[in-house]
């Protein structure tokens, strides 16, 4: 097999177990708001989500206003390990005091 394809068959083993250690994982960055106050909502997906889709927000609809988004998504290949992750930041505004 020529160099490139040798180069191409590695990366595609290491793309696929990569996919073993798929995870998401949210955070907040407060568990109690004052009337008024905003939170902020991060969902990360890590593992091979190189074309993952933005989380569907539908649920917290009800209760929370989303003012903003962004997404940021990062790729790593260091000494033969690949690691990928995307990560959505959401800021949510409460519709009514709860717990």
């Amino acid at each position: 097999m020529p160099r490139s394809i040798h180069g191409f068959v590695a990366l595609m083993l290491m793309l696929l177990a990569s996919l073993a250690q798929a995870g998401v994982e949210a955070t907040v960055d407060r568990t109690e708001l004052a009337v008024g106050e905003t939170l902020q909502l991060t969902i990360q997906a890590s593992g091979v989500k190189l074309f993952a889709k933005q989380p569907d927000l539908t649920p917290l609809e009800a209760d929370f206003d989303v003012l903003s988004k962004s997404q940021s998504s990062s790729t790593r290949l260091i000494n033969g390990d690949f690691t990928s992750s995307t990560s959505w930041i959401f800021q949510l505004a409460p519709k009514r005091p709860g717990k």
